[in-house]
């Protein structure tokens, strides 16, 4: 990361502090864009709120939720799996703008992923089922098991994958190739991946529950250190990978500068006003943070407009698989220019961070 330019003092700017300017948290300007933002990044709803879960302790360090063997010793024994139901992946379309998901559409983004992490043609010998959840506070559960084939059947389905939701099935197939076929399924092992000739059996059906509520991943850097530049391919893969992974609570932060953009047009500020606001992509994690302005910016409208539909995308397949993305809210930052369009409204500086000069505080 290139550094800041250093001064020997902090220099005064016309508020008489240094730092990023911010709403007073208790004022009623803050609290009407706070409620605005929420609105907008909320508005379609919370996701799948039915959501004991977790295989595994899911760290936010990539290598560390790797480790074999580690969810092993978090798992206990389940009770029965339902029969199981075939369903072909492109049975029903997914709704776009919604957190509410049919079975059917469920099971259709688990069959998926499956197809994205082996290859269509060797996901014809999984078959997989989702089965719900009879209460919110039910534990998520899966199960790996043989499927017996009748003596006259030569091809179809060997191994059938059944879970509450599709992070169930995804963190099912992740065990059945682990431990099983003795394969590594780790952050950058390469997609479809390449399965043994003769897929071994399981033998007695492996059935486990989550002892963990949520599985959390992300830290608010990351998005700027290297997901600032992720189109959706590899947006798509890390998602099967954190469902693979047992992740069901995931940061999603991408694309929010749309969102507070529109909010602060409607307060009456103009592009130009708003534009000096943002950092470059590299560094929107310590914008978002209150921290810098306007360093490496300004974002063109087709990236803000681009990272808005990135956006749409990565909640759809996470919220599909029974994931519940974690959206951010209004942190308290605004463009110098809402002094001048709100002259009543009380506002604050933050002090000097990084000895950046005054021109992007």
């Amino acid at each position: 990361m290139a550094m800041a330019q250093r001064r020997s003092a902090p220099r005064k700017n016309g508020a008489g502090l240094t730092g990023q300017l911010a709403i007073c948290g208790g004022t009623l300007l803050g609290l009407w864009i706070t409620g605005c933002i929420l609105f907008a990044m909320h508005s379609s709803g919370d996701g799948d709120k039915a959501s004991p879960r977790r295989f595994a302790v899911v760290h936010n360090q990539k290598s560390r939720a790797d480790t074999p063997g580690a969810p092993q010793a978090l798992l206990s024994s389940a009770q029965g799996i339902d029969a199981h139901t075939k369903l072909d992946a492109s049975h029903t379309p997914l709704k776009k703008g919604t957190t509410k998901y049919t079975l059917v559409e469920r099971q259709t983004a688990a069959v998926s992923l499956v197809q994205r992490a082996v290859g269509r043609d060797a996901a014809i010998l999984f078959d997989v089922k989702i089965t719900g959840k009879g209460s919110p506070l039910d534990p998520d559960t899966f199960q790996v098991s043989d499927i017996a084939r009748r003596i006259d059947i030569l091809d179809g389905p060997l191994i059938l994958l059944t879970g509450t939701n599709g992070v169930a099935v995804a963190s099912a197939l992740n065990w059945y190739l682990r431990y099983t076929c003795k394969m590594d399924t780790s952050w950058n092992s390469p997609f479809p991946l390449q399965l043994p000739e003769t897929l071994p059996s399981v033998g007695k059906p492996i059935t486990r529950n989550s002892l963990v509520r949520w599985g959390y991943y992300e830290n608010v850097c990351t998005h700027s250190y290297t997901q600032a530049w992720w189109d959706w391919a590899r947006w798509e893969r890390e998602i099967d990978w954190m469902a693979m992974s047992g992740i069901n609570l995931p940061l999603a932060l991408t694309g929010q500068e749309a969102v507070i953009q529109r909010v602060f047009l409607r307060m009456g500020l103009t592009h130009a006003q708003i534009a000096p606001y943002f950092t470059g992509p590299a560094f929107l994690a310590w914008n978002r943070m209150i921290n810098i302005k306007s360093w490496a910016g300004h974002l063109p409208q087709s990236w803000i407009d681009g990272q808005q539909q990135l956006q749409q995308r990565i909640l759809e397949r996470e919220r599909s698989l029974g994931m519940t993305p974690v959206l951010p809210a209004f942190a308290g930052g605004v463009p110098e220019a809402m002094q001048i369009s709100h002259p009543t409204a009380k506002f604050t500086r933050h002090g000097n961070w990084g000895n950046f000069f005054d021109t992007y505080e």
